[in-house]
């Protein structure tokens, strides 16, 4: 009696160990889903606040998008005697205006930024306009997606930023790094700040060979200019989406990843979370008849998402809209451009 006693006691324990995993395995799974939801959301509430703000910006200029603008053509007043220097191009009449608003509202950290060559300063940086219009700090924290731990740590302690991610340099910690916690985690697709594509009598912004490489063809042009009734179909253009699936997976995946679900807002101020299968493939804007998509090489730095079963060959969908902002991404076929 007492061995039977005994197996049925040793049973017993046995499957109050497996309920108690099987309901441990519940309570992670909901609190990771918990989570997952509170980090969507969040991202959603930043993309409407972001439309928000837009369309007050609309109202105030003349239904201008915002964005970096300063023109390689023209003396644009600064403070600062660096950034009032002639400009070499697009790329380097931009960077100083962001330069600029940096040092202005950036604290004892945005002080601190040079000026900058060679920076595609409008893949990241265009938002801080924003910080110009609203007169606050360029430190937005409604540009940082719940998701994005490197970019939620690094915002949040500027000063320190180089400490951790960055080793010690041989000659000293280069001062352009400094510009990284001012960044965003949404994108802005181009043909809201540059012209849709390249023809005979304008230029435009181009990629280059990765994902984070650009060209300004020709290297002058009116950046900034492009406005509200350019948009053919406001709610089929995406105007800012977050640059990965944050939630949901293992590790966060990339935009460009045809099964990546990102949030997005669109023009007309509708925000989703939608899949990028489920987009037009866009085109490349320096070929702009060709029927081919663009296709680019994702080589992330170290803090964006890894690459994903070896798959490097990106399509450009959302971010390089056929027809730019007469183009359509979602819901609709694509608009031919018509150079």
């Amino acid at each position: 009696m007492r061995s039977r006693s005994a197996a049925f006691a040793h049973i017993d324990a046995l499957a109050l160990i497996c309920c108690l995993a099987v309901l441990l395995a519940l309570i992670l799974v909901a609190g990771r889903r918990g989570r997952d939801a509170a980090m969507q959301s969040g991202s959603i509430a930043n993309l409407h606040q972001f439309a928000s703000i837009t369309s007050s910006y609309h109202a105030d200029n003349n239904g201008r998008f915002w964005s970096l603008n300063w023109s390689p053509t023209e003396f644009t007043v600064s403070q600062y005697p660096d950034l009032r220097a002639p400009y070499f191009g697009s790329q380097d009449a931009t960077a100083c205006h962001a330069a600029d608003i940096l040092r202005r509202r950036g604290g004892p950290i945005g002080a601190l930024i040079p000026r900058i060559s060679q920076w595609a300063v409008s893949v990241q940086y265009s938002h801080l306009v924003l910080a110009d219009y609203l007169d606050t700090s360029a430190l937005l924290r409604f540009a940082v997606s719940p998701g994005d731990r490197k970019l939620q740590q690094w915002s949040h302690d500027p000063a320190g930023f180089h400490a951790y991610a960055y080793p010690p340099q041989p000659d000293g910690f280069d001062p352009v790094f400094l510009r990284y916690p001012f960044s965003s985690s949404y994108r802005v697709p181009p043909a809201f700040w540059s012209p849709d594509f390249v023809t005979a009598a304008r230029g435009t912004f181009l990629p280059s060979t990765t994902h984070n490489t650009f060209v300004y063809q020709p290297p002058a042009f009116d950046i900034g200019r492009r406005t509200l009734s350019e948009v053919r179909y406001p709610s089929h253009k995406v105007h800012m989406f977050d640059s990965a699936q944050w939630q949901g997976a293992r590790s966060p995946i990339y935009w460009g990843y045809d099964f990546a679900r990102v949030p997005m807002v669109f023009v007309d101020g509708s925000a989703h979370v939608r899949a990028s299968r489920q987009s037009n493939p866009g085109f490349n804007p320096s070929t702009p008849t060709s029927l081919f998509p663009l296709v680019t090489t994702y080589a992330p730095q170290a803090w964006e998402p890894p690459v994903i079963n070896n798959l490097t060959n990106l399509t450009g969908r959302y971010y390089w809209t056929r027809n730019g902002l007469g183009g359509r991404d979602y819901d609709g076929l694509e608009v031919p451009a018509v150079p």
